[in-house]
């Protein structure tokens, strides 16, 4: 293998690995009105699917992503273990997050690879600047009214792209952790 073509095998390979990483960890700890709960990290979101991995109340954990499947009745997080890095799906009612006083939210899209844009203006006239998939979490900087009807929040990955995203695509995060 030629010199170009290593350079562009691992240019390759580096930028799937920045798209397909997830935008933002949210700190939070798992929870069960049982204080002895195992909680079933499964390997989709549903509580179809297979359990890979167990958890305790009280573990800490990372929300990578926030998802409301169609067909289902909770809102998953996929969540990182801190200690371990085991990754998978948990039902929301067993997340609490931490203190903070960002706000967060999901991009939502009709399907979970949906990708959706981030604009350098809240128009849909706005130039492309990047984009994120749908369930990506982001921090939520400002909102504002934008052409149309809608209105435009501004948000922030943590590589620090910034734009706007329509209200229609994004899912703020309420009180407790809970999408609203």
């Amino acid at each position: 293998m030629n010199l170009k073509s290593v350079l562009f095998t691992l240019a390759t390979l580096a930028a799937t690995a920045f798209i397909s990483s997830p935008a933002l960890a949210r700190p939070a700890t798992l929870i069960a009105e049982d204080a002895n709960a195992r909680i079933n990290i499964r390997s989709n979101p549903t509580t179809q699917a297979k359990a890979l991995h167990s958890g305790r109340v009280g573990n800490s954990v990372e929300v990578l992503r926030q998802i409301v499947p169609k067909n289902e009745n909770y809102a998953w997080s996929y969540v990182r273990f801190k200690n371990s890095g085991v990754e998978g799906w948990v039902r929301i009612d067993f997340i609490q997050y931490s203190d903070s006083r960002d706000t967060y939210a999901s991009l939502m899209g009709g399907s979970n690879d949906d990708r959706i844009n981030l604009r350098s203006a809240p128009s849909t006239q706005g130039r492309v600047l990047h984009y994120g998939l749908s369930g990506d979490v982001v921090k939520v900087v400002r909102e504002s009214k934008g052409d149309g009807s809608y209105v435009w929040h501004y948000v922030e990955f943590p590589s620090g792209a910034q734009g706007w995203v329509r209200s229609d695509l994004i899912q703020i995060w309420g009180e407790g952790g809970c999408a609203i």
